[in-house]
This record gives structure tokens, C-alpha cells and sequence, in this order.
């Protein structure tokens, strides 16, 4: 039998007082950061308050050239944003042309193998959403939250 030590004692309960206290410190930090402590969420992409979701379709939809050595393809792709303040809506309209633009530099060129799979569409969702976020936040304006492509079409 091993007798321990008052002292070993003392400094194992004095370390899990301070790993509670530690732990409980950083739960009300992360409520307090987050918003939920006085009631106003945020959403971290962006800034923008949470709130319903407001949608915006960007039209009309593009179609551009999609490259196969085979034949000629082409690509239709319905675009609609989503944010959840007016502001970011108010930006891409207010920037709607360039918005359009970099949009379509970002679709056009992009390959039939690489577009028939979903991971390349996917990809490519991605990269629209991220030129529409550069395109607005370019101007220190609120950007939006997602980007869908409400329509595919290739053939």
C-alpha cells in the first residue's frame, strides 16, 4: 500500500480547481464571442447578422463554351447569391456588372471531363463564390453568404 502525501494531494486538487475554472472561463468566452450571451448571433463569413436568408438570382443565366477535344459544348449556369442583410443584396446590385464579369471569367474555359463530375462542379461553385466575396469586398462592402448554382446544364 502506497501512502501518498498531503502534499501530492493538495496539488492534484488545486489542478483540477483550476482546470474547471479554466474550462468554465472559456465556455463563457466562446457564448460571449459568439453572440449568444446578449441574444445577437453572428455569422463569422462575412459579418453579417444571422437573420432569414434573402436571395438574389443574377440574370441571366450564363452560357459560355465548355472545351472538348471531340465537339463543340456549351454551358448554361443559373447563379443566385444569398446573404442575410440587404446591405450584401444592395452590393452585388449595385456592382451587378462586375459581379457578372468575374462570375463568367471564373465558368468560362472550364472543361467537359472536369464538369461532368460533381466535384468539379462543386469546385467551381467555389471559386464563383469566392470571386463574387473578392469582387465586393474589393469595394468595403458587406459580401454575401453562399452562392448556388440554381441550374446546371452542359452539352
Amino acid at each position: 500500500m502506497v501512502k501518498k502525501s498531503a502534499g501530492n494531494v493538495k496539488i492534484v486538487l488545486l489542478s483540477t480547481i483550476v482546470g474547471v475554472v479554466l474550462s468554465i472561463v472559456g465556455v463563457g468566452a466562446g457564448l460571449y464571442f459568439t453572440g449568444f450571451l446578449n441574444g445577437k448571433m453572428h455569422l463569422f463569413s462575412g459579418g453579417n447578422q444571422l437573420g432569414p436568408p434573402i436571395y438574389l438570382d443574377i440574370t441571366p443565366a450564363f452560357v459560355v463554351n465548355a472545351t472538348d477535344s471531340a465537339q463543340e459544348r456549351f454551358m448554361q449556369v443559373a447563379v443566385t447569391v444569398m446573404a442575410r442583410n440587404q446591405a450584401a443584396i444592395d452590393a452585388v446590385n449595385a456592382n451587378i456588372f462586375a459581379v457578372k464579369n468575374d462570375v463568367r471569367e471564373v465558368i468560362s474555359g472550364q472543361t467537359y471531363a472536369e464538369m461532368i463530375r460533381s466535384v468539379g462542379i462543386e469546385r467551381l461553385r467555389g471559386d464563383a463564390e469566392a470571386a463574387v466575396k473578392k469582387c465586393i469586398t474589393e469595394r468595403h462592402l458587406p459580401v454575401i453568404d453562399a452562392l448556388y448554382f440554381t441550374s446546371f446544364v452542359i452539352q
